[in-house]
């Protein structure tokens, strides 16, 4: 099977990683003063599970969230600051967390609070709350009086005296009279300019917090009372500098100029966009899973608009980056500016994979396989359900969803299954809930669509794999949903993984169809609800669709050539890489190495929602250039056997490497494994696999190392080295650290990330997603 996924080297951000939650007023100044201190810094208006974990958090507001945030998302070492705001809030002690107390953040010139904030987390001494609520109100006040007061001198008292009144002195009360004359009309001519602009600032920042926070609903009137009060600043504009034409070349009113037509051409683009994809989501969701009218015509005309919007705001960024003016919070709308059009890229970036697989002249028929990663299997997860959805010119011309082991009792004949399948689940034969074993997609996709065939006689043009987090990212954006046919029963982001596995498991037997059932109602319901819900928009939906692509949770096959290149160019089919070096490097002089951990949870149970994992991988480089690898995997199996019962976690777990890699050894909470223990593949022209089995009982932890060296040797002609580490769909994001020590003739200096160490190359980051670490001599 060729390995054809095109590599892209990917620039890794500087270390530690902080996550700001929160604090729009406050945020863009503590990302770019931690910025400048080396942290990578991630800016976001909730949690989200593949978020990953952080060094440090400071979250703005809603305490609730903050011990869910400590065990999900901070590194055991990290420490979190709470920033209370303008609500107090019930506080209860979480250890690592810090609290600041700051009240109204518009009170706080923002370098002094962000100076307070970093020393507060950063301070090793001092009070766990720090309230600041007084300080930050005096400080304005203080700060006001200071410009307002004027000092009090001691005068004498000097008595009254009879003083001549002269002609010159009606001279001088002209003079006055002219001067307050021309006065009041300067300011009335400022105000008449920069209030309408101060109204219209109040008006974007309401806009600029909907479209963040995801309350689209809003969204159109928003930019329509902007609109408005945009129209009536540029009218008073005009209109004023045809009386002051003098001042029209003066700085404030050119960058006040600057605003108002960039703003202008901004929301014209703003709203043609939202208009056009609004009526494209309504034309195109109708009865449910039936789509219409998402045509190619429409697609090119929604790639237009983005491209066109996306130019409006390169411009724009440029425009405002050049204004002066005092008042207004430039580096905030660039912000904004910038992460939407990450959105509008994102959505940029799916529409030929959509035009591809979706929008076929003739019908195309698609296996959907739903993969449980709660029980990770090596695509995803193990297939419990399927869905066979027939399309055609963009349209749904059936969705139906199908208990796998309906289909399983349909197959005649014997196949062999992969052997850890018959050893370790006693299961003498082969089937299309087990297809997924190749942790290469495409090979999966092939042979569950053989079983298909084989089991129903159905053949197919490709293959989607989805697991559960997908579902949960869309309940997170789209909300809680009442499920009509279980009861009027309430499906949230937050119980999901819960209710999916009661409906699949209580009261099931042979021949049950509650599971499909379950599932084909939540998708009817979801559908629905997209359809109708006035808060949902393509914009918001389409970027998290590419988010799950890239981080393995959606992976895709077509059996059309064209369309899996494209699917393949964007890392989207799961494919195990072909090992060589990427990114314009000569390829004699560079040295590629590799490694993939795959598992598969063989315990017939839903144990790796309970598992939480680290990955250390030290690489050594001795002094004849032998590069020697030791992985360490950290697991903690943290369910309850009082609550959920003896819920072991049976791993069947494999290393990919280059292939010619010697093992040295393999331990499990310091016992070696034996060589009969062990079970060494080749896979494919270039890797190999170290495969064996592991049980981690409930309220346990298990350390696994594997140490081994690879077959190459770094010689004098090697100038560069990168290593590649493939995520396993499907699986949580963990902790990954990476560590080289090679000798002062072979030494390596990162290229793409910044150790944090000058003697040994030490570097933290996580498994959201494929990372290539790069480095030069």
């Amino acid at each position: 099977m060729p390995h054809k996924k095109t590599l892209e080297l990917v620039e890794e951000k500087n270390s530690p990683r902080a996550l700001i939650i929160g604090g729009s007023l406050i945020a863009p100044y503590l990302s770019d003063e931690l910025s400048k201190n080396g942290c990578s810094v991630t800016m976001e208006d909730s949690y989200y599970p593949s978020l990953g974990r952080f060094n440090y958090i400071f979250q703005f507001g809603n305490y609730a969230f903050v011990k869910d945030a400590v065990a999900k998302h901070l590194f055991s070492d990290g420490k979190v600051l709470f920033i209370e705001t303008d609500e107090e809030e019930v506080l209860e002690k979480i250890d690592k967390v810090k609290v600041l107390s700051a009240g109204g953040l518009f009170l706080w010139k923002q370098e002094e609070l962000v100076s307070l904030i970093l020393k507060t987390i950063f301070s090793t001494k001092g009070k766990e709350v720090v309230n600041l609520r007084k300080m930050g109100s005096q400080t304005q006040k203080i700060y006001k009086q200071t410009v307002s007061a004027k000092p009090k001198t001691s005068k004498p008292i000097v008595p009254a005296v009879a003083v001549p009144v002269f002609k010159k002195s009606r001279i001088l009360n002209r003079k006055i009279f002219f001067f307050s004359i021309i006065l009041s009309s300067l300011v009335i001519f400022l105000l008449s300019i920069f209030y309408p602009l101060f109204s219209l600032k109040r008006d974007l920042n309401t806009l600029r917090s909907d479209v963040a926070s995801g309350s689209w609903q809003a969204v159109p009137a928003d930019i329509k009372k902007s609109r408005d009060k945009l129209s009536s600043a540029q009218n008073i504009y005009n209109f004023i500098l045809q009386i002051f034409f003098p001042l029209k070349n003066i700085s404030y009113m050119k960058d006040s100029e600057k605003i108002l037509t960039t703003t202008d051409r901004l929301l014209a683009a703003g709203e043609d966009m939202l208009s056009f994809s609004t009526q494209l989501q309504k034309n195109s969701f109708n009865s449910g899973v039936t789509l219409a009218n998402f045509s190619k015509e429409n697609l090119s005309l929604l790639k237009n608009r983005i491209v066109n919007l996306q130019e409006i705001i390169t411009r724009s960024k440029m425009k405002i980056d050049e204004v002066q003016l005092p008042f207004f919070p430039k580096s905030d709308y660039i912000f904004f500016l910038t992460s939407f059009s990450q959105k509008l890229a994102a959505i940029n970036d799916l529409l030929p994979t959509v035009d591809g697989l979706f929008l076929p002249q003739e019908p195309k028929v698609y296996l959907v396989l739903f993969q449980n990663n709660m029980e990770l299997r090596p695509t995803g997860g193990f297939i419990g359900s399927f869905g066979l959805v027939t399309i055609e010119k963009g349209k749904v011309i059936d969705f139906k969803i199908e208990d796998v082991y309906t289909a399983d009792g349909q197959l005649k004949g014997h196949i062999d299954p992969p052997i850890p399948i018959s050893k370790y689940l006693n299961q003498p034969h082969f089937f299309l809930r087990d297809s997924n074993f190749d942790p290469d997609f495409a090979a999966s996709s092939v042979k569950a669509s053989f079983f298909l065939q084989k089991e129903l006689g159905t053949n197919v043009d490709g293959v989607i794999g989805i697991n559960l987090f997908v579902l949960q990212k869309i309940l997170q954006i789209i909300g809680p949903v009442k499920i009509a046919d279980f009861g009027g029963d309430l499906i949230s982001a937050d119980n999901f993984f819960f209710k999916a596995q009661y409906y699949s498991t209580e009261k099931f037997f042979p021949g049950s169809t509650q599971k499909k059932d379950f599932l084909t109602s939540l998708n009817n319901t979801l559908m629905q609800k997209f359809e109708n819900s006035k808060s949902l928009t393509l914009i918001q939906l389409l970027p998290v669709i590419k988010q799950s692509l890239d981080e393995k949770n959606i992976l895709l096959f077509s059996t059309d050539e064209k369309s899996q290149k494209i699917i393949e160019k964007n890392g989207w089919g799961g494919r195990l890489v072909e090992i060589k070096c990427v990114a314009n490097t000569q390829i004699e002089s560079c040295f590629s190495d590799y490694l993939a951990v795959i598992e598969a949870n063989l315990g017939v149970n839903k144990a790796n929602y309970f598992i939480i994992k680290s990955v250390t991988v030290e690489k050594k480089i001795d002094t004849e250039g032998k590069i020697e690898t030791l992985v360490t995997l950290a697991y903690e199996n943290s369910a309850s056997s009082e609550i959920f019962g003896e819920v072991i976690y049976t791993n069947y777990l494999r290393l990919f490497v280059p292939a010619g890699s010697q093992l040295i050894n393999i331990t499990f909470n310091g016992m070696e494994l034996s060589s009969s223990e062990v079970d060494i593949e080749n896979y494919g022209l270039d890797k190999m696999s170290f495969g064996f089995l592991l049980k981690i009982a409930p309220e346990n932890k298990g350390v696994v190392k594997v140490r081994y060296t690879l077959p190459r040797f770094i010689s004098p002609e090697i100038s560069s080295y990168q290593f590649f580490y493939q995520k396993q769909g499907g699986d949580k994001v963990a902790p990954l650290v990476l560590s080289l020590n090679s000798p002062s003739q072979y030494f390596f200096k990162p290229t793409n990330f910044k150790s944090t160490s000058e003697k040994e190359i030490f570097y933290s980051t996580d498994t959201s997603v494929d990372r290539i670490f790069s480095f030069s001599r």
